[in-house]
């Protein structure tokens, strides 16, 4: 069988062909370098998110927080003073060991926050230091001191209870007060004939104190020489109604007896302000000056043209009624127990 032959292509066929596919493979480079790219690319911003971006942001997040934290314990610092607990200046300084973990947090900050820290803590550290020494030197105390050694000591616990927060006390009343017992005992400071003192402290203050009836001054008062045993502690105050209470003074002892509160004898008043325009700003005031040994001014304003006042400490009150700031009208009005004084001002 004879060959098949293909007829010769023209020369204008073989070089459209050769044309085509090298556009062919042109196209064929060109994607594969667009791919390359578009991968590239999409490596790059993947990199760029993750290793740039994300950590960026956590060390942006981080560094807010950590100065958020700043202001936090600037702020708890702030509130710490002399008789702040030692659990809440504790709880402080381990935040502040917290904050010193932190790696982004700056050196002179963290400075300025220790020297605050120990700056508030040093009055409260220096009256420890009293106190241990003081807890010491009571725990060492002789057993052969002679009374007048006794009584100073007792004094200056005495002193004590207004330096030292009530645990501290305690620990000071623990180690001191089998001391004294003893040493009272032994020179023969206890018995039929023993003494002891109160101090009194009452509100409000310039009351008469009296005790088994017989009246002993005006409070604050600290009387000595009291026969120990069981007693009836009175205040009498014109104002107030009477206070009775049964005390028990120990041998040789001090009884501290702060912020007995009377209660206040009451009546009312009822004043009404006519003549006012309604823009007019209208304020009544009360005023109870101190007298019979007081040491309080009683002060009391209200705005409204009719004030109401149900329950005020008996006695003579100043009343005026300012108008827009100006006082324009003034009396005395006197409150008595149960009763209702009124009171129409006219401008």
């Amino acid at each position: 069988m004879a060959p098949v032959t293909r007829p010769e292509e023209s020369p204008e066929v073989v070089d459209s062909k050769a044309r085509i596919q090298r556009s062919e493979r042109s196209s064929r480079w060109f994607a594969l370098v667009v791919w390359l790219m578009l991968a590239s690319g999409a490596g790059g911003c993947y990199w760029y998110y993750s290793k740039v971006y994300v950590p960026g942001k956590r060390a942006q997040a981080h560094l807010e927080e950590t100065q958020d934290q700043a202001r936090q314990l600037r702020s708890a610092i702030g509130k710490l003073g002399e008789w702040s607990t030692q659990e809440s200046f504790d709880s402080v300084r381990g935040e502040l060991l917290k904050f010193d973990a932190r790696n982004d947090a700056e050196p002179v900050v963290r400075r300025q926050l220790w020297d605050q820290f120990s700056e508030t803590y040093e009055p409260r550290a220096r009256r420890m230091r009293e106190f241990e020494a003081f807890l010491a030197e009571l725990n060492s105390f002789s057993l052969d001191t002679d009374e007048a050694g006794l009584i100073a000591m007792q004094e200056r616990m005495r002193l004590a209870s207004g330096r030292f927060e009530k645990p501290l006390m305690q620990q000071l009343e623990a180690a001191w007060e089998p001391r004294r017992d003893a040493i009272a005992e032994k020179l023969g400071l206890y018995g039929e004939g023993g003494t002891g003192a109160i101090e009194v402290r009452s509100i409000p203050s310039g009351a008469r104190l009296l005790l088994n009836g017989r009246e002993l001054g005006v409070t604050p008062l600290q009387v000595a020489g009291i026969r120990a045993g069981n007693l009836k502690l009175g205040l009498r105050h014109p104002k107030y109604h009477d206070y009775d209470y049964p005390i028990q003074v120990k041998e040789y002892g001090i009884l501290l007896l702060n912020d007995l509160e009377m209660k206040p004898r009451q009546g009312g008043v009822e004043i009404t302000v006519v003549g006012a325009t309604t823009t007019d700003r209208i304020e009544v005031e009360l005023i109870c000056t101190p007298d019979n040994g007081e040491t309080f001014d009683y002060v009391k304003s209200f705005e409204g043209v009719y004030v109401s006042v149900p329950q005020l400490i008996i006695g003579s009150y100043d009343v005026s009624i300012y108008v827009n700031g100006r006082q324009r009208q003034g009396t005395k009005l006197e409150v008595l127990e149960g009763n209702v004084s009124k009171w129409t001002a006219r401008l």
